[in-house]
């Protein structure tokens, strides 16, 4: 019972125990990864989808279900 207890708190966190592997990883090989200049970028690429994953949020938690703000967001499929 013990083991399985311990098995289970194991894989509970083992995403975030991969994740911290492959930023020591990616640290390790490339000295610009966790340079400022990157963490602004990556944060600022992210900016537009979080406000819309936010706005999306609010309005299933509110009860009103609308998952249209994708198709107001060009996809590569649409610029053909």
């Amino acid at each position: 019972m013990l083991a399985k207890l311990k098995t289970f708190e194991a894989s509970r966190y083992s995403i975030f125990i991969i994740l911290l592997v492959v930023i020591v990883a990616a640290s390790l090989l490339s000295p610009n990864f966790l340079s400022g200049d990157n963490i602004f970028n990556v944060l600022r690429q992210v900016a537009v989808i979080t406000i819309l994953a936010y706005g999306a949020m609010t309005l299933i938690i509110g009860g009103m279900i609308d998952l249209s703000a994708g198709r107001s967001w060009p996809s590569p499929a649409s610029w053909r």
